[in-house]
């Protein structure tokens, strides 16, 4: 907002007050009421949008006073880290915008809008630009309304070498879907979680970003068949499969699996059917493993304990399903 002339003069010699300057613009408009002053439409429209900016920073300097605003920026910013992670997209947009000052805090902090849905196009945009160039954690889903889109699903591919976890949960044709544009490695991956429904399994196949896992830590497939073995999977610590059908996957081919990940800790199968097509000789060593279990069908945990070399200490988890009064533990 400026001054006339008269008020320089009347200031003269010290700076003003903003509210001496607002005191005099009050004069000045009180003297255009009553006829004194002569002011053009224009000079109006302009004084009436200074006067709205100086509201504008007013309450903005009400804001920063309030004691939640005395929370250093880097500190506030962590504080959607600790909500629920259902709840935290909801909230986190909600929140910037409060004022302009949460906004520019959170819209910074682009570690906050790594995670991706592919649910919406507007929303998603934006999560990639106030991103920037952070891993990503991906969610593919197919159930309820959280449904994908595919127009959101193409433009979260084209920044898919981005990905830190992919979580895909739905049927075939999603996992198609994600196939079709997932043949390249992708170095940063370090979760991928597969639910597909076992009613109709699906083979996982071993072209899937290459067929190169190097990078992977975390993987858990539920429903799904996968071609072992990836190559190269040395930094692979957490392993669970979950509800294959019956002939689909052969003590063998969880074997050969299990060579190439040789640092796995944490090991979990789930409702696998019985197979004992590998050699009786044939044992496979896993000298980081601390947790293993195995609920299966019949004596699938008996087999398969006898092809595996485990430290001692390693904590065991066996569960059977069984008819009749004969239990298939073994003696």
């Amino acid at each position: 907002m400026s001054t006339s002339v008269g008020d320089r003069e009347l200031y003269a010699g010290r700076n003003p007050s903003v509210s001496q300057l607002l005191d005099a613009a009050k004069r000045k408009l009180q003297s255009s009421t009553f006829g004194r002053v002569a002011m053009s439409q224009s000079e109006v429209d302009r004084l009436e949008q200074d006067a709205l900016g100086v509201l504008r920073l007013v309450q903005s300097i009400k804001n920063k006073l309030a004691p939640i605003n005395r929370i250093p920026p880097e500190v506030f910013s962590l504080i959607p880290g600790y909500w629920d992670e259902c709840d935290i997209d909801e909230n986190l947009i909600a929140l910037t915008h409060v004022c302009r000052g949460w906004r520019e805090v959170l819209i910074g902090h682009s570690s906050l809008w790594t995670r991706l849905d592919c649910v919406d196009a507007e929303k998603t945009r934006a999560y990639i630009e106030r991103s920037k160039s952070l891993p990503l954690e991906i969610a593919l889903c197919k159930r309820g309304y959280s449904s994908y889109r595919k127009d959101v699903f193409l433009l979260v591919m084209s920044h898919i070498s981005r990905a830190m976890s992919i979580n895909i949960v739905g049927n075939k044709n999603i996992l198609q879907t994600f196939a079709e544009y997932a043949s390249c490695p992708i170095p940063l991956l370090r979760e991928l979680i597969v639910n597909v429904p076992y009613e109709s399994p699906l083979a996982l196949s071993s072209t899937l970003f290459n067929g190169d896992l190097s990078s992977l830590r975390m993987l858990k497939l539920t429903g799904v068949i996968p071609n072992l073995p990836w190559r190269n999977m040395s930094k692979l610590t957490t392993f669970e499969l979950y509800h294959v059908v019956e002939n689909k996957i052969s003590v063998t081919r969880l074997l050969d699996f299990f060579v190439n990940a040789p640092f796995l800790c944490d090991i979990k199968l789930e409702s696998i059917p019985d197979s004992s097509d590998a050699p009786p000789g044939r044992v496979v060593s896993l000298p980081c493993v601390k947790s293993l279990t195995v609920f299966a069908d019949r004596a699938y945990s008996s087999i398969l304990l006898n092809h595996l070399s485990l430290p001692s200490g390693t904590l065991l988890h066996l569960g059977f399903d069984f008819s009749g009064k004969e239990s298939p533990l073994p003696k």
